[in-house]
């Protein structure tokens, strides 16, 4: 790279670059990062090691002190949860419900957000704007008028009631994310596609998708991550004993005024069922980080 002449005539040297402090403020300087960082992961992984080690520990020698892995684990508390408990069922429900709404949400906000960047009319901007306030309204807000909803369309205790309501919860955080990294796609691309008479739906199968797949992964992801953990939705419209989702569950198995009885018991139905979750997120990883940056740069 070569650098402009100055006023003398002469080449100018290009600046140097900053540089870490040398000998002992650059090594406390080091020391300091890399030990808030590392406090940082301990504070956020320690519920977790507690949570797996009094997983493995029986309920008669459990004190709710020990933070040492038990001398003779058990598997008893694994076994019973998921079969006697009826975590094996639960566990399939909780799937069936998070990767149905999240493939709908996310299969109708990917369409809606390709409306709102590549179509014009009027309203659009306020529209948007509506559909983004919704994520402001809890779920708790709507749960009444939604379950004399399915109540009158017969749905409660049925499959579709609580997949539906929650995609639709899911909706407005979909289109947003999409629409945020859709809207600054290559409109050139969408122009040359117009000449070559590709019409709207061509051009969003072929060319939207295609680019926008990071930020699909990681609202599938977020999305399937919600449902996963919502405990409102299934509680109130999949009331049959077959329906109950994993989150139902652990709130029938957690703490009540009385106190829990069997934390070890607890602590294994707590590790099922965040075990998929962190499976996903360690193979989706670079995906997710990829949308949800690009979607942010954007």
């Amino acid at each position: 790279m070569s650098w402009p002449p100055d006023s003398a005539g002469g080449t100018p040297e290009p600046p140097a670059p900053r540089r870490r402090p040398h000998g002992w403020r650059g090594a406390l300087g080091a020391v300091a990062d890399h030990g808030f960082l590392i406090a940082l992961a301990a504070v956020c992984l320690l519920p977790l090691y507690v949570m797996l080690i009094a997983s493995f520990e029986r309920a008669a020698d459990f004190d709710g002190a020990a933070l040492l892995p038990t001398l003779s684990p058990t598997f008893e508390n694994y076994r019973t949860v998921w079969t006697e408990l009826g975590f094996d069922r639960m566990f399939v429900n909780s799937a069936v419900l998070s990767l149905s709404a999240a493939a709908i949400a996310t299969a109708l906000a990917a369409g809606a957000a390709f409306g709102f960047t590549r179509l014009r009319f009027a309203g659009r901007g306020l529209l948007l704007a509506g559909v983004v306030a919704t994520m402001a309204i809890p779920a708790i807000v709507v749960i009444v008028p939604l379950s004399v909803l399915m109540t009158d369309l017969g749905l409660v205790d049925r499959l579709p009631s609580a997949i539906l309501a929650e995609a639709g919860l899911l909706l407005p955080f979909a289109i947003f994310l999409l629409h945020t990294y859709m809207r600054e796609l290559p409109s050139e691309l969408f122009e040359a596609a117009e000449v070559d008479g590709a019409s709207r739906w061509r051009q969003f199968r072929e060319i939207a998708l295609p680019l926008a797949r990071p930020a699909l992964a990681t609202t599938f992801l977020v999305s399937a991550i919600y449902a996963w953990n919502d405990l409102l939705i299934p509680l109130v419209l999949w009331q049959a004993e077959q329906l109950t989702t994993l989150m139902v569950g652990l709130a029938l198995l957690g703490p009540s005024r009385a106190g829990t009885q069997n934390v070890p018991l607890l602590m294994a139905g707590v590790t099922i069922s965040i075990l998929p979750l962190a499976v996903a997120f360690a193979v989706a990883r670079r995906a997710v980080v990829r949308g949800l940056v690009e979607g942010g740069e954007r």
